[in-house]
């Protein structure tokens, strides 16, 4: 009714959230959805919601699965970042955010895309080659995970955690 072209939906990282301990799994917009949370399964709502528009009103949508942008912190990575070492494979700048947030609005030819949306991040399981192909983005801000010991013990606890292992 409103002719407009795109929706480009702000979705989250935490539709794949329940990889969070799985070292060994390389995250894609392919991988098979995981949400650990009521906030993570109402953002995959919204991405299939997506898709029914694109097939069915021909309305191009674009899925953001948004990294960890620090809004409140000044955003600048370290080793202290929420969620030890995931927040820190999600870090995402300012600079890097604005850019992608542009691309999506104004790329052409796009009926349907779930993208990935970190900063370059040396380490990281979060894989950027469709947000790089689809929007053209080149992060401009590259960040190297620190795994002090602390962090390690804490990561491990966070682990046996969520597995029902122990009750912290």
């Amino acid at each position: 009714q409103h002719r407009f072209g795109r929706i480009v939906f702000a979705s989250s990282n935490w539709v794949l959230g329940g990889y969070r301990f799985d070292d060994g799994v390389r995250l894609t917009p392919d991988t098979a959805p995981l949400p650990v949370n009521p906030y993570g399964a109402a953002k995959l709502f919204g991405e299939r919601y997506g898709k029914q528009l694109a097939d069915r009103a021909g309305i191009s949508v674009i899925n953001l699965r948004i990294g960890y942008n620090q809004w409140l912190r000044d955003n600048q990575p370290s080793a202290e970042m929420e969620l030890g070492i995931w927040g820190q494979m999600l870090w995402l700048s300012d600079r890097d955010f604005c850019q992608v947030l542009e691309k999506a609005i104004t790329v052409p030819d796009v009926r349907y895309a779930t993208l990935n949306v970190t900063s370059r991040t040396i380490g990281s399981r979060w894989d950027l080659a469709e947000t790089e192909r689809v929007l053209d983005y080149v992060p401009q801000d590259e960040y190297r995970i620190r795994t002090p010991l602390g962090m390690t013990l804490t990561q491990g606890l966070a682990r046996l955690r969520d597995r029902g292992g122990a009750r912290l």
